[in-house]
């Protein structure tokens, strides 16, 4: 049981600790002249609507990702619909740029610095097509990467030669649109979920930086470092388990499926 007394304690120091902190970092602000997002008031622009529901129970009209292309003032969005949809800033009418079978969804978008779209998605595929203009109808794809997971996040490289992208289960894998290579820098055995993936290149373009679900960690490219490369095997139990489990034993009748595979 809780000593009423140093619970009361123990808020009386984290609440005299905030209120310290607070004037700190107020004093601070105020000598640095910094403005305070707090009282900051954003006006809404414009609303862009036009995907519809996913086929799965609980997906609804949702919006995975989203980037711009500055050059050409085009929007691009994937949804949970299947489609890429391309919206021009000047307010014209969306349309469907691109759209995966089965209506599975697309989870991210991202341009390169010369109009090349990276797209990733359930179709455990990474596509790329050539340079978008504001006038594409519909998309050209240049290169696709099958994979065997669903794709999450893609990013390209500072010098838009390289393409990374997280799987759903925690793999990370490095395409090369120029000659359709792929190299998988990462690969886990039994899966990091990540509510929230992320994946960006370093500024020198030596190492991808990825969040897990409690830490953050740069990984070196395969090629440049060895050392950067990381597989994670299963412990011998876990081999020896699945190996039993595969022999399986004894004659399979109506309660004795056949097992299955191994998962990685």
């Amino acid at each position: 049981m809780v000593d009423p007394v140093q619970f009361l304690g123990r808020k009386l120091a984290n609440a005299a600790v905030d209120a310290v902190a607070s004037k700190i970092k107020k004093a601070y602000r105020e000598r640095k002249k910094a403005p305070d997002l707090r009282q900051a008031r954003f006006e809404r622009v414009m609303t862009l609507t036009g995907h519809q529901a996913g086929p799965g129970r609980y997906q609804g009209m949702a919006v995975y990702s989203i980037d711009v292309l500055q050059t050409a003032d085009v929007l691009v969005t994937g949804g949970a619909d299947g489609t890429v949809r391309i919206w021009p800033l000047d307010g014209s009418p969306s349309r469907v740029f691109l759209a995966l079978s089965g209506r599975r969804s697309v989870r991210s978008v991202a341009f390169s610095g010369d109009g090349r779209l990276a797209v990733g998605g359930d179709d455990r595929r990474i596509v790329v097509t050539e340079a978008v203009q504001a006038s594409a109808r519909e998309a050209r794809i240049a290169t696709a990467f099958p994979y065997r997971q669903a794709i999450e996040r893609v990013v390209w490289s500072a010098d838009d030669t390289r393409l990374a992208a997280l799987t759903r289960e925690g793999h990370l894998v490095l395409c090369t649109p120029a000659d359709g290579s792929l190299n998988v820098l990462v690969r886990s055995w039994l899966g990091e979920y990540v509510s929230a993936p992320c994946i960006r290149f370093t500024p020198d373009g030596r190492a991808v930086v990825r969040n897990t679900y409690d830490a953050v960690e740069a990984v070196t490219l395969a090629g440049e470092s060895e050392e950067g490369t990381r597989t994670e095997a299963p412990p011998r139990w876990v081999r020896l388990l699945v190996r039993r489990r595969r022999r399986g034993g004894g004659r399979r009748g109506r309660h004795r499926p056949r097992p299955r595979l191994a998962w990685w």
